[in-house]
């Protein structure tokens, strides 16, 4: 049963600090202690300095206090984790915290990721902790263009010194390494105290992946896709489940991308009339639009396939979790309508409904990520626990979790490095973004139809005015130039030979590289538009500016070596 809110003492004023405050109290609550899988009832946190001090009866923190916030005999428990996401828009970063999720790990990490973590760690910005992997790194030629290619061994580990010497905190792998690549580069993250996350390979074998040290497989649904015969291969499941519990390996079972996926295909209409798909950003939402959502597609006929799939991966699930694997919640948003924040309750839902218990599911968002982020980024890493010395990272519910998880979607309101922020506030920040984003979503579309049409001029007018009132805005989702950009780039043999559809594609990869200039992938198109248009200069600087960022992509060498030979050598008498 719902309790009406308490009263919040100088929650407003907390919540406005730009520093935490030196001591706050969460006086009278139900601490949900998930360990043992049991609630301590009349308890007090204290927090000092943005880090929990001390736990205890209410008793034991009578008299003077600093500033309190009233529990109300309201249930606490850590913030949650997402161990997957992909954040493209800094207003994303407002949603998580908003639906409780107080940390993320990012598994495409580019500098301006690095900037918004800054931000956040010193109160610039509101949002979760952020933990990043670096760029995708994937063998050469990669799945796709915008990843790291790496031809070679020596490539592989360059660019894992070069992502930890930026900053990052984890190595991403993608599906084309080969095995000689993928034991490289986690011998060089080992050698420089990192940890390997990502995805599975048809290169190489489950026993490799383990084997060779790979910290985290990102996808469970790469089990099936990988190292099955088939959905019903049960001696494949048992295997694949016997070999991750004798490794190290953590698994992310990813139950809430297959799920949004199914609903797309069911009823795409109901899901982009919800509130959370109101709270994305328009850029951000292009990909789910009916007109652009490949998931939709024919759905009749992929559906009943996906949904049996979905029920083996549910199964895979909790047949790890029985043999002692470690799960890590984690939904991959945004991607197939997986909404910022609001799909991990929904990915604890699933858990449970896969067979795990409340308490199980809840620590897989919570104890288990945490201690993966102390395994590989070491013991002052202290986040996913009430206990004293961690960060002050907690949610008040109305109503006990152990006893049914849906209780994550009715937030008191949320600790985020010991700043307070009540529901109503938090209610404030989504409904400002929903405000935000009715205008700014026609320009978008209009943008995304003049794109799609071949319209320049008037896909960089609308650029150019949203930019103007909006300086760095993003007005399309970071993979939607790339591709829309091919079609006008190319005809059947190479280049189009089409005067306007050249110029067209010139213009568009010219707004992708100054909307992603962090994007090695955005210089190389901008530089085959250049060249297609006849601009070996500008297609010169722009190849560099991309070795800049990638100096092991091979295509852009192998660009420059062909401009050059395409440049007439001068005569020597003139």
């Amino acid at each position: 049963m719902r309790r009406l809110l308490g009263v919040f003492v100088l929650g407003s004023l907390i919540a406005c600090s730009r520093e935490p405050p030196t001591a706050l109290l969460l006086r009278d609550v139900q601490v949900v202690d998930l360990e043992r899988g049991e609630v301590h009832a009349g308890q007090s946190i204290r927090i000092d300095d943005g880090k929990i001090s001390s736990i205890g009866p209410v008793a034991e923190f009578e008299g003077p206090a600093a500033r309190v916030v009233e529990g109300a005999g309201r249930y606490v428990l850590p913030g949650l984790i997402d161990a997957h996401v992909h954040i493209d828009h800094p207003d994303e970063l407002t949603l998580y915290p908003a639906y409780g999720v107080t940390s993320a790990l990012v598994l495409r990490g580019v500098p301006h990721h690095l900037r918004w973590r800054s931000e956040i760690r010193s109160g610039e910005r509101f949002g979760p902790g952020l933990f990043l992997t670096g760029d995708y790194l994937d063998g050469y030629p990669a799945w796709m263009e915008p990843m790291v290619a790496l031809d070679g061994i020596d490539p592989a580990r360059a660019a894992v010194r070069r992502q930890v010497e930026a900053g990052y905190d984890f190595i991403k792998v993608f599906t084309r390494l080969t095995p000689e690549q993928l034991t490289a580069i986690t011998e060089e993250a080992s050698a420089l105290d990192t940890c390997v996350v990502g995805h599975g390979s048809g290169n190489y074998g489950l026993e490799h992946l383990t084997a060779s040290g790979q910290a985290n497989l990102a996808h469970g649904q790469d089990i099936i896709r990988w190292w099955l015969t088939g959905h019903d291969d049960d001696e494949g499941i048992q295997r694949a489940v016997a070999q991750l519990a004798a490794s190290n390996t953590t698994v992310t079972p990813n139950l809430a991308f297959t799920d949004a996926m199914i609903r797309q295909g069911q009823d795409l209409e109901a899901i982009l009339e919800t509130d959370e798909a109101k709270r994305l950003h328009p850029a951000i939402l292009q990909p789910f639009r009916r007109a652009n959502n490949r998931y939709v597609r024919n759905a009749d006929e992929w559906v009943p396939s996906v949904q049996e799939r979905f029920e083996i991966e549910k199964r895979i699930a909790r047949m790890l979790q029985e043999a002692g694997v470690t799960l890590l919640a984690g939904t991959d948003a945004s991607t197939a309508a997986v909404f910022p924040g609001h799909s991990l309750p929904t990915e604890v839902e699933l858990l449970v409904e896969a067979g795990l218990t409340p308490a199980e599911a809840l620590r897989a968002a919570t104890i288990n990520p945490g201690q993966f982020f102390e395994r590989c980024l070491g013991p002052e890493t202290l986040v996913g626990r009430l206990a004293p010395g961690y960060e002050a990272d907690l949610l008040l519910l109305e109503d006990n979790p152990l006893e049914d998880v849906t209780a994550l979607r009715d937030l008191g309101g949320v600790m985020l490095d010991g700043l307070w922020f009540p529901r109503e506030e938090l209610d404030s920040k989504l409904q400002g973004l929903e405000e935000d984003y009715a205008a700014l979503g026609d320009e978008v579309i209009a943008l995304e139809r003049a794109l799609f049409s071949g319209d320049a001029d008037s896909a960089r007018a609308i650029f150019d005015r949203v930019r103007a009132e909006r300086p760095d805005e993003f007005v399309f989702s970071q993979y939607t130039p790339f591709f829309v950009g091919y079609g006008f780039l190319y005809g059947e043999d190479g280049f189009s030979s089409d005067p306007e559809r050249l110029a067209t594609a010139l213009g568009l990869y010219k707004m992708y590289a100054e909307t992603y200039p962090d994007y090695h992938s955005a210089h190389y198109m901008l530089a085959l538009a250049r060249r297609a248009n006849g601009d070996v200069e500008g297609a010169r600087a722009s190849l560099e500016r991309a070795l800049a960022i990638h100096p092991e992509y091979v295509k852009a060498r192998e660009q420059l070596a062909e401009l050059t030979m395409d440049v007439p050598e001068t005569d020597a008498s003139e």
